[in-house]
C-alpha cells in the first residue's frame, strides 16, 4: 500500500514545484502551460499537477531533459 505522502500525484507536485521550468512553460508569454492545484476545495489537501495539452506536455518533457534527463513524463 502506498503511503499518503508517497502518492504519485503529490510527489510530482512537490518535485515540479521546486524546479525552474523556464519561460516556455512558466511565464507571461509562455507557449505551454502547467497548473499546480494545492487543495481543490476546503478541507481537501490533495496536490495535483495538470498539463492541459500535448504541446505543454512536450515543453515540460523537453525542459526536464535539459535539467537532468532522468524524468519521463507519463500520460
Amino acid at each position: 500500500m502506498v503511503e499518503y505522502w508517497e502518492n504519485a500525484s503529490r510527489l510530482a507536485f512537490r518535485f515540479l514545484e521546486e524546479l525552474e521550468l523556464g519561460s516556455e512553460i512558466d511565464g507571461n508569454i509562455a507557449m505551454g502551460k502547467i497548473n499546480f492545484y494545492d487543495g481543490l476545495a476546503p478541507a481537501d489537501d490533495s496536490q495535483i499537477v495538470g498539463v492541459p495539452d500535448f504541446l505543454s506536455l512536450s515543453f515540460l518533457q523537453k525542459r526536464l531533459n535539459e535539467i537532468g534527463g532522468t524524468v519521463l513524463v507519463k500520460v
